[in-house]
């Protein structure tokens, strides 16, 4: 199990081992060889019956609960950084479980946690598994996004209660000073406390949950994959599983090494590298991007384990001397992030005369951790990309079959299902893995991309844009479409535009600038638009003679990328189809409201 920690020596192309093939055609061996070793390689001593039942508050957290060894750290330029450790978080977790089990909080019981990546999110996380609950995480990064997700927790809650909300069904979150106007008034939402009670005893008889290990203990969303709207199940074994994998195998963290991510997308990847963290014993330090000045702090000895985004990249590569780091061990990089081989070229040189290795990585929280990663080297650039051992997938055709590829370049399908012990264990959802593309060419895989993508590797929210914009601004808008467009040079990062389509004589009114505002507010930075293009056309329908059409969201995008929209923006013809089309629909809703009243009489 130690193979991956080996670099790839440069200059050479990596070579995918042979455990590591076998793991992926029998994921089931690999999981009954390895899964017990890397179980008790961790610090601390086990709690859980591997393949049968897990503690996860445990092996989370308790079991790592020596002395003062650091768990969480979050950062603010006042105040440097500000540890907590794994005994303070353990018994803060404990106290805090036994004040939600005072309103609630049973085995199964779904928990929403709506709070910054801080000590906090740890501190619930651990309390809700001591209770048996379900977790589930919602960064308060827009009101809009808050709402539909936790509508769609709700439905979920719904679906398998089998009851109706009326029935006095409530969703419990906990949410800071932030998300609390938001939800506090909301009848199908019950607030549970995220403060540690300080006075509240511990009862040395209370024991945390036992998770089966196919039980489902969380939930987390996508937003890698089209149409992945409801969170995604994941077992306590899930959980479990892929936080060890990750943790010792693909990013090497031990006891007392510390881990941060500045910059990368909290949803995907915050619970993932957390997770890792909690499972090995080591240390998550948590810097914000707006937070990290020259870019130095990051190299100051506090961080072993470095994700570097475009941003730092740059940061660090325009810093006119970069101070030796004698505690930084390994950097990685989100696989979809950029592309720009030459800047991350001129980024790979710079660690590599400071020997620090580094890795490709891209993963999801929703799917239990890493999906594809690659070996250490100088320069991880040139490395192929291979998926994470144990993960239960075929090659298949990219035709939309789920038959088996014909030739190197393939889909990753995620629908196999493993045994386990005992019985047989679902796999993966697929909404969680979105849809990415391989070439399996002299045993190793390449990574090409991911399908369905619209901006690093993750699909924005159009649906709820489209609602949003039409709830806000009845009688003037139409219609929104994302558009996603290539860029060009180094980079392949998509530039995004949302197409608003607005009646005749209404596009003054809406500014474009005012309405990408709007978006970065309600839906959060990582999930608005680059661009906002306001419209005064028609948009295109898939059947036009319908009342209530639905709109051709691919030619949309397809006139758009042409220049198609361009010189019909310019033409006064389709200017007067726009004003055709508003007489049209109100004639037709006219005729609605009389043949209406003439039913009510």
């Amino acid at each position: 199990m130690r193979h991956l920690e080996l670099a790839c020596p440069a200059g050479r192309e990596p070579t995918l081992p042979a455990w590591l093939s076998a793991a992926h055609l029998d994921p089931v061996a690999f999981w009954k060889q390895s899964a017990p070793e890397l179980v008790d390689q961790a610090s601390g001593a086990p709690r859980s019956a591997v393949f049968e039942w897990y503690t996860l508050f445990h092996e989370f957290a308790a079991r790592h609960a020596t002395g003062q060894r650091p768990c969480f750290s979050d950062y603010s330029p006042a105040a440097g950084f500000h540890p907590q450790s794994y005994t303070t978080l353990t018994a803060d977790a404990r106290k805090l479980a036994q004040a939600w089990k005072s309103q609630g909080v049973k085995p199964g019981t779904t928990v929403c946690i709506c709070v910054g990546l801080t000590p906090t999110y740890v501190t619930c996380l651990l309390a809700a598994w001591w209770c048996g609950a379900v977790v589930c995480w919602v960064p308060p990064e827009g009101r809009e996004f808050v709402l539909n997700a936790v509508d769609a927790l709700l439905q979920v809650v719904v679906d398998e209660a089998e009851e109706e909300p009326e029935a006095g069904i409530r969703l419990l979150v906990v949410c800071g000073a932030r998300a609390k106007p938001w939800l506090q008034k909301r009848k199908d939402v019950e607030l549970l406390p995220w403060e540690v009670p300080s006075w509240q005893p511990l009862t040395s008889t209370d024991e945390p949950y036992r998770y089966q290990a196919d039980e489902v203990a969380a939930r987390f969303f996508s937003e890698v994959c089209l149409g992945a709207e409801a969170p995604s199940a994941l077992t306590a074994e899930q959980l479990y599983f892929g936080a060890l994998r990750d943790g010792q195998l693909v990013l090497g963290l031990k006891p007392g090494l510390s881990l941060a991510a500045p910059g990368f997308n909290g949803l995907q990847y915050g619970t993932m590298l957390v997770l890792a963290c909690l499972a090995t014993g080591a240390h998550y330090v948590e810097v914000g991007a707006s937070e990290l000045g020259d870019g130095k702090i990051v190299l100051g000895g506090q961080v072993n384990i470095l994700g570097v985004t475009p941003a730092l990249r740059t940061l660090l590569l325009d810093l006119p001397d970069i101070p030796p780091s004698a505690a930084l061990t390994l950097w990685f990089r989100d696989l979809v992030e950029d592309t720009d081989t030459r800047a991350w070229g001129r980024f790979g040189s710079l660690m590599a005369r400071a020997k620090v290795p580094g890795i490709n990585c891209w993963g999801n929280s929703a799917a239990g951790g890493s999906i594809l990663f690659s070996p250490r080297c100088p320069n991880p650039i040139a490395a192929g990309s291979w998926v994470s051992p144990g993960l239960p997938c075929e090659r298949v055709e990219p035709n939309g079959t789920t038959m088996p590829a014909l030739a190197d370049v393939a889909l990753l399908s995620f629908n196999a299902k493993w045994v386990g012990e005992p019985g047989v264990r679902a796999g993966l959802q697929v909404a969680a893995l979105g849809q990415p593309v391989v070439s399996h060419a002299d045993g190793s895989d390449t990574w090409v991309t991911n399908l369905g993508s619209h901006r690093c590797g993750r699909v924005l929210p159009e649906r709820h844009m489209e609602k949003l914009l039409l709830r806000s601004f009845p009688g003037t808008v139409r219609a929104a479409v994302l558009v996603a467009l290539p860029t060009h040079g180094g980079s392949l990062r998509n530039r995004v535009v949302l197409l608003v389509y607005v009646w005749p004589g209404q596009g003054g009114t809406l500014p474009a600038g005012a309405l990408l505002e709007m978006l970065q507010t309600e839906f959060g930075s990582e999930r608005a638009p680059d661009k906002v293009e306001v419209l005064e056309l028609n948009p295109l329908l898939v059947d036009p003679s319908e009342d209530d059409a639905v709109i051709d969201r691919a030619g949309c995008a397809s006139q758009y990328t042409s220049g198609v929209v361009w010189e019909k923006a310019r033409a006064a013809v389709f200017r007067q189809l726009a004003i055709v089309a508003r007489e049209v629909v109100r004639i037709r809703a006219s005729k609605a409201r009389a043949h209406a009243s003439k039913g009510d009489a």
